[in-house]
Protein backbone atom coordinates (compact mmCIF):
# COMPACT_ATOMS: atom_id res chain seq x y z
CA UNK A 1 0.00 0.00 0.00
CA UNK A 2 1.36 3.42 -0.83
CA UNK A 3 1.90 6.35 1.41
CA UNK A 4 -1.38 7.38 2.02
CA UNK A 5 -2.67 10.83 4.33
CA UNK A 6 -3.91 8.15 7.14
CA UNK A 7 -0.39 6.49 7.65
CA UNK A 8 1.49 9.89 7.07
CA UNK A 9 -0.11 11.25 10.24
CA UNK A 10 -0.16 7.47 12.12
CA UNK A 11 3.68 7.21 11.68
CA UNK A 12 3.92 10.53 14.24
CA UNK A 13 2.17 9.53 16.53
CA UNK A 14 4.30 8.24 19.53
CA UNK A 15 3.52 5.11 21.27
CA UNK A 16 1.52 6.48 23.77
CA UNK A 17 -0.60 8.78 21.21
CA UNK A 18 -1.46 5.88 19.05
CA UNK A 19 -2.78 4.19 22.07
CA UNK A 20 -4.64 7.36 23.06
CA UNK A 21 -6.01 7.24 19.69
CA UNK A 22 -7.53 3.89 19.74
CA UNK A 23 -9.77 5.02 22.93
CA UNK A 24 -10.25 8.35 20.52
CA UNK A 25 -11.90 7.03 18.22
CA UNK A 26 -14.03 4.58 20.33
CA UNK A 27 -15.76 7.99 21.59
CA UNK A 28 -19.11 7.74 20.94
CA UNK A 29 -19.38 11.30 20.40
CA UNK A 30 -17.19 11.24 17.07
CA UNK A 31 -18.53 7.75 15.84
CA UNK A 32 -19.41 8.14 12.17
CA UNK A 33 -21.56 5.46 12.27
CA UNK A 34 -19.00 2.83 10.64
CA UNK A 35 -16.84 0.63 13.61
CA UNK A 36 -13.27 1.74 13.18
CA UNK A 37 -11.66 -0.61 15.84
CA UNK A 38 -11.17 -3.30 13.16
CA UNK A 39 -9.15 -0.86 10.91
CA UNK A 40 -7.13 0.83 14.00
CA UNK A 41 -6.50 -3.23 15.07
CA UNK A 42 -5.17 -4.25 11.57
CA UNK A 43 -3.33 -1.03 11.11
CA UNK A 44 -1.67 -1.30 14.67
CA UNK A 45 0.62 -4.57 13.22
CA UNK A 46 2.11 -2.41 10.95
CA UNK A 47 2.68 0.52 12.56
CA UNK A 48 5.03 2.87 13.17
CA UNK A 49 6.86 2.47 9.63
CA UNK A 50 3.74 0.53 7.24
CA UNK A 51 6.23 -0.37 5.10
CA UNK A 52 6.24 -3.78 5.02
CA UNK A 53 5.73 -6.48 1.88
CA UNK A 54 2.17 -7.18 3.75
CA UNK A 55 0.82 -3.78 3.98
CA UNK A 56 -1.34 -3.34 1.14
CA UNK A 57 -5.70 -3.58 0.68
CA UNK A 58 -6.50 -6.79 0.48
CA UNK A 59 -4.10 -8.06 3.95
CA UNK A 60 -5.54 -5.18 5.82
CA UNK A 61 -8.84 -5.98 4.36
CA UNK A 62 -8.00 -9.76 5.75
CA UNK A 63 -6.59 -8.55 9.19
CA UNK A 64 -10.25 -7.10 9.77
CA UNK A 65 -12.76 -9.28 8.38
CA UNK A 66 -11.11 -12.80 8.31
CA UNK A 67 -14.43 -14.56 6.15
CA UNK A 68 -15.31 -11.81 3.95
CA UNK A 69 -14.55 -11.29 0.59
CA UNK A 70 -12.47 -7.77 -0.34
CA UNK A 71 -13.91 -4.93 -0.44
CA UNK A 72 -12.00 -1.72 -1.82
CA UNK A 73 -15.30 0.67 -1.37
CA UNK A 74 -15.84 -0.66 1.87
CA UNK A 75 -12.35 0.16 3.10
CA UNK A 76 -12.13 2.98 1.33
CA UNK A 77 -14.88 4.65 3.26
CA UNK A 78 -13.12 3.36 6.53
CA UNK A 79 -9.75 4.75 5.64
CA UNK A 80 -11.34 8.02 5.04
CA UNK A 81 -13.46 8.18 8.35
CA UNK A 82 -10.18 6.90 10.18
CA UNK A 83 -8.44 10.18 8.51
CA UNK A 84 -10.51 12.70 9.57
CA UNK A 85 -10.86 11.03 13.07
CA UNK A 86 -6.65 11.10 13.09
CA UNK A 87 -7.00 14.97 11.96
CA UNK A 88 -9.55 15.58 14.95
CA UNK A 89 -6.62 14.11 17.06
CA UNK A 90 -4.15 16.45 16.26
CA UNK A 91 -6.38 19.30 16.53
CA UNK A 92 -6.96 18.14 20.38
CA UNK A 93 -3.49 17.32 20.74
CA UNK A 94 -2.43 20.57 19.87
CA UNK A 95 -5.41 22.58 21.80
CA UNK A 96 -3.36 20.56 24.55
CA UNK A 97 0.06 22.03 23.96
CA UNK A 98 -1.27 25.24 23.39
CA UNK A 99 -4.01 26.74 25.07
CA UNK A 100 -4.16 30.04 24.36
CA UNK A 101 -5.56 28.60 21.26
CA UNK A 102 -8.25 26.99 23.34
CA UNK A 103 -8.99 30.25 24.88
CA UNK A 104 -9.63 31.92 21.58
CA UNK A 105 -12.06 29.37 20.26
CA UNK A 106 -14.03 29.56 23.85
CA UNK A 107 -14.03 33.11 23.83
CA UNK A 108 -15.49 33.28 20.32
CA UNK A 109 -17.97 30.69 21.44
CA UNK A 110 -19.28 32.14 24.48
CA UNK A 111 -19.49 35.35 22.37
CA UNK A 112 -21.10 33.64 19.67
CA UNK A 113 -23.75 32.40 22.43
CA UNK A 114 -24.21 35.55 24.23
CA UNK A 115 -22.52 34.12 27.59
CA UNK A 116 -21.52 37.19 29.13
CA UNK A 117 -19.98 35.71 32.20
CA UNK A 118 -18.35 32.87 30.71
CA UNK A 119 -16.72 35.17 28.02
CA UNK A 120 -15.55 37.50 31.01
CA UNK A 121 -14.22 34.04 33.10
CA UNK A 122 -12.36 33.14 29.81
CA UNK A 123 -10.89 36.38 29.47
CA UNK A 124 -9.30 36.65 32.62
CA UNK A 125 -7.84 33.07 32.43
CA UNK A 126 -6.41 33.79 28.53
CA UNK A 127 -4.92 37.01 29.76
CA UNK A 128 -3.65 35.53 32.87
CA UNK A 129 -2.46 32.75 30.80
CA UNK A 130 -0.62 35.01 28.64
CA UNK A 131 1.05 37.32 31.46
CA UNK A 132 2.38 34.27 33.19
CA UNK A 133 4.47 32.30 30.60
CA UNK A 134 7.42 33.03 29.27
CA UNK A 135 6.60 34.38 25.65
CA UNK A 136 8.51 36.32 23.88
CA UNK A 137 7.75 40.07 24.46
CA UNK A 138 6.48 40.07 21.01
CA UNK A 139 4.38 37.65 20.95
CA UNK A 140 3.52 38.27 24.24
CA UNK A 141 2.03 42.08 23.18
CA UNK A 142 0.54 39.82 20.00
CA UNK A 143 -1.60 37.77 21.86
CA UNK A 144 -2.70 40.35 24.39
CA UNK A 145 -3.51 42.35 21.54
CA UNK A 146 -5.60 40.03 19.57
CA UNK A 147 -7.50 38.94 22.99
CA UNK A 148 -8.75 42.33 23.94
CA UNK A 149 -9.70 42.92 20.19
CA UNK A 150 -11.84 40.06 20.64
CA UNK A 151 -13.39 41.50 23.88
CA UNK A 152 -13.87 45.18 22.03
CA UNK A 153 -15.29 43.12 19.72
CA UNK A 154 -17.78 41.90 22.09
CA UNK A 155 -18.52 45.09 23.92
CA UNK A 156 -19.50 46.47 20.60
CA UNK A 157 -22.21 43.18 19.97
CA UNK A 158 -23.43 44.29 23.30
CA UNK A 159 -23.82 47.97 22.75
CA UNK A 160 -21.15 49.06 25.35
CA UNK A 161 -19.03 51.16 22.94
CA UNK A 162 -18.81 53.71 25.55
CA UNK A 163 -16.74 50.96 27.93
CA UNK A 164 -14.40 50.60 25.36
CA UNK A 165 -12.46 53.43 24.91
CA UNK A 166 -9.36 52.59 27.43
CA UNK A 167 -9.73 49.32 25.79
CA UNK A 168 -8.86 50.30 22.10
CA UNK A 169 -5.95 52.53 23.55
CA UNK A 170 -4.36 49.45 25.22
CA UNK A 171 -5.20 47.05 22.52
CA UNK A 172 -3.22 49.82 20.23
CA UNK A 173 -0.22 49.56 22.74
CA UNK A 174 -0.20 45.89 22.25
CA UNK A 175 0.08 46.50 18.61
CA UNK A 176 2.99 49.18 18.37
CA UNK A 177 4.93 47.15 21.02
CA UNK A 178 4.75 44.19 19.03
CA UNK A 179 5.44 45.67 15.65
CA UNK A 180 8.49 46.95 17.33
CA UNK A 181 9.73 44.54 19.17
CA UNK A 182 9.42 41.86 15.56
CA UNK A 183 10.82 44.88 13.97
CA UNK A 184 14.13 45.30 16.24
CA UNK A 185 14.14 41.17 16.28
CA UNK A 186 14.28 41.22 12.57
CA UNK A 187 16.93 43.78 12.39
CA UNK A 188 19.05 41.67 14.52
CA UNK A 189 18.42 38.67 12.29
CA UNK A 190 19.43 40.58 9.68
CA UNK A 191 22.54 41.91 11.01
CA UNK A 192 23.55 38.26 12.01
CA UNK A 193 22.99 36.63 8.75
CA UNK A 194 24.74 39.56 6.72
CA UNK A 195 28.10 38.70 9.45
CA UNK A 196 27.90 35.10 8.73
CA UNK A 197 27.94 35.65 4.88
CA UNK A 198 30.82 37.80 5.16
CA UNK A 199 32.54 35.23 6.94
CA UNK A 200 31.50 32.12 4.85
CA UNK A 201 32.63 34.27 1.99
Amino acid sequence: MKEIKLTAILKTFSKEEFKEFEKFIDSPFLSSGRNLKPLYQAMKKFYPDFVSGNFNNENVFALMYKNRDFNITLLRKLISDMTKRAEEYLLQTSLRKHPYFEYILKLKEANNRGLVKQFEKYYSEAEAYVKHNSFSSDVENRMLHELLEIRIDNYYERGLQNRTNDMIIQSSGYMISSFLYTLISNLQSIHVNERSFVKAG
